[in-house]
């Protein structure tokens, strides 16, 4: 399969337009069909999701890391690589992926080697020997920045001082935009192996104190869409389920299916939908879940229910807009008294 590079520009006219999202499109250990790099992508699920990607007309696609099976051989990286050039650059939009751990099993050299193999991403602001690895890339008054979670020497996982600073600077320089999306490989929620801190660490205080829309991540194979809080309404959505093994404890079926995310961008409004291939007819084409990243028309937010107990009287004392005169009863035997439940 033949590709092309799609040349970047920093300026583009258009308002409403999509963007996908997917991580994890490395092979799930079954698939044996690549003549050039063996258990490099699932290729029984990524070509397919990239041909149900175009079905949105998409205009940008996010690929958040672990894009190959990987290995300690930087030459077979490079040819894994290749495998993903020849599938993702059959999408009907610009390719932006980030490293994942599996993409740089091989140690140093492995950013040199990534900025010379995806060689149409920017290089001219990143972190200190993160040029092309970690960048952004403006479309229209959105702005998409990559940053790695992954290092190529120890301590392995993490953000460097460099790029949290370049990472506050670019957000800052974007402050007029009407979103920003950062996307990496490892999310700040589920799970504390390979930690890159939760929603009191450095990296997550960054993206709420600048408003960031929208945080994607992979590294677990499912799917977890979340506001981990921590300050603002920032989402977090975990998108690892390009094409990795889905058998990962704790098994949620509702959350472990291949498939992408669709982003439809319109102005202020940013609408989020899922759709994974549960019919099992091929292609991935049925919407599992939409929620609201962002809207100029956001619904309030706040309290329902707040109860007090004082004098033997059961009030709700949530504030307006969303608390209002809800009732509750006991149960367990319960029963009030002027102190409060006995």
């Amino acid at each position: 399969m033949g590709w092309s590079v799609v040349g970047i520009s920093s300026a583009h006219a258009q308002d409403a337009f999509t963007f996908v999202v997917v991580g994890d499109t490395q092979t799930d250990g079954d698939d044996y069909y690549s003549t050039y790099a063996p258990w490099s992508i699932n290729w029984s699920v990524f070509p397919n999701i990239i041909d149900d990607m175009n079905t949105h007309d998409p205009s940008v696609g996010l690929f958040a890391g672990d894009l190959v099976g990987g290995d300690y051989s930087l030459p077979e990286v490079r040819a894994q690589w290749q495998d993903f050039k020849d599938i993702a650059l059959g999408l009907n939009g610009e390719v932006l992926p980030v490293v994942g751990n599996h993409d740089v099993y091989a140690g140093l050299g492995t950013f040199s080697a990534f900025e010379d193999e995806f060689d149409w991403l920017p290089n001219d602001d990143s972190p200190a020997n993160q040029e092309g690895v970690s960048y952004y890339y403006d479309y229209g008054n959105t702005r998409f920045i990559a940053i790695t979670s992954d290092l190529q020497v120890a301590p392995w996982t993490g953000f460097t001082r460099p790029s949290l600073n370049w990472l506050d600077r670019v957000l800052e320089e974007a402050a007029g935009m009407e979103h920003t999306f950062v996307f990496t490989h490892h999310p700040i929620t589920f799970s504390t192996e390979t930690y890159v801190g939760g929603t009191e660490d450095e990296f997550w205080q960054i993206l709420v104190n600048h408003e960031v829309t929208g945080l994607f991540a992979g590294h677990w194979h499912r799917y977890q869409p979340s506001q981990p809080g921590g300050g603002a309404n920032t989402w977090e959505t975990i998108i690892g389920t390009g094409g990795g093994w889905i058998g990962f404890d704790p098994i949620r079926p509702y959350q472990q299916m291949h498939g992408f995310l669709a982003v439809e961008i319109d102005g202020a409004n940013a609408t989020a939908s899922f759709y994974a291939d549960v019919d099992d007819d091929g292609y991935y084409d049925d919407l599992m879940d939409s929620y609201v990243m962002a809207s100029e028309d956001p619904s309030p937010v706040g309290l329902v229910g707040r109860y007090s107990f004082e004098d033997g009287v059961i009030t709700n004392t949530a504030p307006p807009p969303l608390g209002r005169d809800l009732s509750g009863q006991l149960f367990g035997g319960a029963s009030l008294s002027g102190g409060g439940i006995d």
